[in-house]
């Protein structure tokens, strides 16, 4: 009769795990960031549409913090508090961001608000 009761609940729990331990469905790659060519031409259909957009990289995002330095931006008429869109080689927004500080005259330091993903080193970030 052990051996019954052993045998069921050996079974049961097979049968449980089983229900339970589904497979997640894989996550669907991330899309790579622009390459330079992309972004050269990226740069020139904003510009055309929205003259007055200016378009800079991705040039390092911080691991534990959400924040992000863009660079070959022209900082001209930048200040902080200015937005920032961040766009993937698709046009696809994937975060927000807010201009800190302007280190050069073609480079910012922003925060971000990750949306679709953090922003990876080479997307491109929009200020319009």
């Amino acid at each position: 009769m052990k051996q019954i009761v052993m045998a069921a609940t050996v079974c049961a729990a097979v049968a449980l795990g089983s229900i339970g331990c589904k497979s997640q469905p894989k996550a669907e790659p991330l899309p790579p960031p622009p390459t330079t060519m992309e972004v050269s031409v990226l740069r020139a259909q904003y510009t055309k549409a929205f003259p007055a957009a200016k378009l800079g990289t991705v040039a390092v995002v911080l691991d534990d913090q959400p924040y992000m330095t863009v660079e070959d931006i022209d900082t001209t008429d930048m200040r902080s508090g200015d937005l920032l869109t961040v766009i993937d080689a698709s046009e696809t927004v994937i975060a927000y961001g807010t201009v800190e500080k302007v280190i050069s005259p073609t480079s910012v330091a922003a925060k971000f608000d990750a949306g679709a993903r953090r922003p990876l080193v080479g997307d491109v970030a929009v200020k319009f």
